[in-house]
């Protein structure tokens, strides 16, 4: 995506109310912008999921972000947190191989159960 594409749909949103809250003269100062369009961009994402049997609504944040219950935004991931990440997923799959025929029944019986909920296309 092009930058001016960008600013065009910038431009759109706020003509469309999305920034309301944003000021008139925020729009002159070039630096204001181009935060306001980085905040937009990287805007918090929520979406449906099923937990513990009932649909909650979860962030999902762009790529090496993670979601800050405190601030509610996302920050960046730390290396030494990427690391230890990788390192347990690593692990996981381990663990998930030999439990493989037990997990794919639970993950049939969670897609029926989404299906019949209407979350899946």
């Amino acid at each position: 995506m092009k930058l001016t594409e960008i600013y065009g749909l910038i431009e759109y949103a706020d003509r469309n109310g999305f920034f309301d809250l944003v000021e008139d003269e925020m729009w002159e100062n070039s630096k204001t912008v181009d935060e306001i369009a980085l905040a937009f961009l990287t805007e918090l994402r929520k979406r449906r999921v099923i937990r513990n049997r009932r649909v909650k609504l979860k962030a999902f944040c762009p790529p090496r972000m993670k979601y800050s219950p405190s601030k509610k935004a996302c920050v960046m991931v730390s290396t030494g947190e990427r690391v230890r990440k990788k390192r347990g997923q690593r692990r996981a799959a381990i663990k998930r191989k030999a439990k493989g025929k037990r997990i794919l029944r639970k993950r049939m019986k969670s897609l029926r159960l989404r299906k019949s909920l209407g979350l899946r296309r």
